[in-house]
């Protein structure tokens, strides 16, 4: 019995995050939309903290008192060139999100889409379905 969880942990873990060290706390730095720049206002925060599989983003002063930011359970394959990711949405409509993405030191970039099929470089669509976002790193 013992073999066979540990096959399966073995087997799981590899899917489940802290996939290349993404574990720990990002600041947005910018997105990406149609490709344009859009930076985070001077007074705005945006922070993605990623633990135990999950992905949670929280907006720092908020402007909603009915915001809770953006929450989310995700599966990462480090077999694919690039990297996947994906997002399975816990706050709100249960959105799913497939992205690739890419860490280069204290920066982590992201490039994802609720469309069926995922990106396979890292571009912002002119329609604004397919978005870049920018992280870099607060800790680890």
């Amino acid at each position: 019995m013992k073999n066979v969880l540990f096959l399966f942990l073995l087997l799981f873990s590899g899917h489940f995050a802290d996939a290349a060290g993404l574990t720990g706390s990002w600041r947005l730095k910018y997105t990406e939309l149609a490709g344009q720049k859009h930076f985070v206002a001077r007074d705005t925060t945006i922070t993605l903290t990623i633990r135990d599989s999950t992905w949670t983003t929280v907006v720092t002063p908020t402007r909603d008192p009915n915001a809770s930011g953006f929450r989310a359970r995700f599966a990462t394959d480090d077999s694919k060139t690039p990297r996947h990711i994906d997002l399975f949405g816990t706050s709100g409509a249960g959105i799913v999100w497939k992205g690739i993405y890419e860490l280069q030191g204290n920066m982590l970039k992201v490039c994802r889409t609720r469309l069926t099929s995922r990106p396979t470089r890292f571009f912002s669509s002119s329609d604004g379905k397919v978005f870049l976002e920018f992280y870099e790193r607060i800790d680890s």
